[in-house]
């Protein structure tokens, strides 16, 4: 038995299985992600963080899981019967959270790669 981690993620949203390669993940795809938190937080994503109240930690996953889901799986919403990410009611909002959460492991994983690679250090 290998303790080899797969390189292909998986979510699961209303009975579907999505995949994506973590390897296959761009530039591009990194950057629009990160600018999508400072987007859908109209810049105050850092304010968000240090605030810690129940809402605003809230706020942050659902921020978090419609950028990374937007981008790593942007059919997604309309597989949902929405238009957008930002179309779906609070009240499904929950599905999204439990998918990237889902996906968390996988980001991780990549994260720590990619800063153990380059010698880099978060904050």
């Amino acid at each position: 038995m290998t303790n080899e981690k797969s390189d292909i993620a998986k979510i699961t949203v209303d009975e579907v299985v999505y995949t994506i390669n973590m390897t296959k993940i761009t530039i591009q795809q990194l950057i629009d992600i990160e600018n999508g938190k400072v987007i859908l937080s109209q810049g105050t994503y850092g304010s968000l963080v240090a605030t810690k109240t129940k809402t605003s930690l809230y706020a942050l996953d659902l921020i978090d899981a419609v950028a990374y889901l937007s981008v790593l799986f942007p059919g997604l919403a309309k597989d949902l019967n929405y238009k957008s990410y930002l179309d779906i009611p609070v009240t499904q909002a929950k599905k999204l959270i439990k998918a990237y959460q889902g996906l968390l492991p996988a980001i991780n994983d990549f994260y720590n790669g990619i800063l153990n690679e380059f010698n880099l250090q978060e904050d």
